[in-house]
């Protein structure tokens, strides 16, 4: 796990199986783990397999769950240092989004504007990303924030705004609102990310080893949101294992990220976690089902990094690009003919690439326990969810300002 690993295959040979098991494993080793699943299925899976001695550690982040949404403040901070960082993320974020190919669709320009402007927002403890829209669309709430700012290049920022033509402020603004509303006008993202308080500690999360099952229902919120949301978590998790760098390498525990259909989340976010997140204790587990889904810088830092490579059945392009980390145990053909179940493996072992091997894993136990998973979801909601009434009362009352 130390040195990470990637899972590859095609949907049915048995991905989710392996990851189901590798996160059950460390489960009840009792290790901190996150669990990433844009689906559902996986993490019904190893919910109903908790052991019951670490049901108290589990968190449940159900994007689905309208009753009871967990908060995450996007712009909470504590630190100058932690705003630029949240701030930088943020626009790789839009752009994996919106400008996967780097076409120019998200381009300085845009970035300039999207940074200013939160860095703006921010400057008020406690807004979100509603309190941006209304910074675009209210000039003089926007006119109010930025009368208190400090930093001199985003005072020069709105010095230049207030310069320019109506026009051509609002074009730039329009364009911007558009944007930020993908996310705000979401009831159930806006329910999410619009509560002033982060209800999950991630740095908490790591450091006591809880266990955090991240239910993204891509079939219910939606694909743009599942996957929005999911880089919203990789992002506060990787800033949470920075910030351990504050105590020593011995104090902090491993904790281990597994990520499901990860070409929604491949940014260069997961780039930096591959080369620098071990050090701070975090690792990643990563599966998806073709290596062309992935940017060819992301591919470059999976195969530059990951220690461990577990290969399903692939398709024909996959199979020829994989097939020299397979040498010479097997070739493109054999990866093509794997049956279903079976995978080649290489292994780092002692710091060594060791052969490449075949194995069969292992079905999921049959034995589950529905009550105590039951009775783990209802233990979370309370815990770190809020009522979505009072939720809804309290952004509703600050949609009302945005037009004052």
């Amino acid at each position: 796990r130390r040195r990470h690993v990637f899972v590859l295959g095609r949907t049915g040979t048995g991905k989710s199986t392996l990851l189901s098991q590798l996160a059950l494993q460390d489960i009840a080793h009792g290790k901190g783990v996150c669990v990433v699943d844009p689906h559902g299925e996986l993490i019904e899976e190893i919910l109903e397999r908790i052991p019951a001695s670490r049901a108290d550690d589990v968190i449940i982040f159900d994007a689905a769950d309208e009753a009871h949404p967990i908060g995450m403040n996007l712009l909470e901070h504590s630190s100058e240092s932690e705003k630029q960082r949240i701030v930088t993320e943020f626009i790789a974020m839009l752009m994996r989004m919106y400008d996967p190919g780097q076409i120019g669709i998200v381009g300085p320009r845009f970035e300039h504007n999207v940074r200013m402007i939160m860095l703006t927002a921010m400057v008020v403890p406690g807004n979100t990303l509603i309190e941006v829209v209304r910074v675009l669309t209210n000039p003089d709430y926007a006119k109010s924030l930025a009368a208190l700012v400090t930093d001199p290049v985003v005072r020069m920022y709105w010095d230049q705004i207030a310069r320019t033509n109506d026009f051509h402020k609002s074009e730039i603004l329009d364009y911007l609102v558009s944007k930020f509303n993908r996310f705000v006008g979401d009831e159930r993202v806006r329910h999410i990310i619009g509560q002033r308080q982060t209800t999950l500690n991630f740095r908490e999360i790591m450091d006591r080893r809880k266990v955090l099952l991240v239910n993204l229902s891509k079939g219910l919120v939606g694909s743009e949101s599942a996957q929005f949301l999911g880089l919203l978590l990789g992002q506060r998790l990787l800033i949470a294992a920075l910030e351990r760098a504050d105590v020593s390498a011995d104090q902090r525990p491993d904790f281990v990220l597994y990520v499901d259909e990860f070409q929604n989340f491949a940014t260069p976010l997961f780039s930096t976690i591959l080369s620098e997140g071990r050090k701070y204790g975090l690792m990643t587990v990563l599966a998806n089902q073709y290596l062309t889904q992935l940017d060819a810088k992301v591919r470059s830092a999976l195969f530059g990094n990951v220690g461990t490579l577990v290969s399903f059945r692939l398709g024909l392009e996959d199979a020829h690009i994989l097939a020299p980390e397979m040498y010479p145990t097997l070739n493109a053909d054999d990866l093509i003919n794997l049956s279903r179940y079976t995978a080649a493996a290489k292994l780092l072992v002692n710091g060594a690439t060791d052969n490449p091997f075949t194995m069969r894993t292992l079905p999921l136990l049959q034995s589950t326990t529905p009550a105590l998973a039951r009775q783990i979801r209802q233990m979370s909601r309370e815990r770190y969810g809020r009522d979505v009434n009072t939720v809804s009362a309290e952004i509703r009352e600050r949609f009302k300002n945005l037009m004052k």
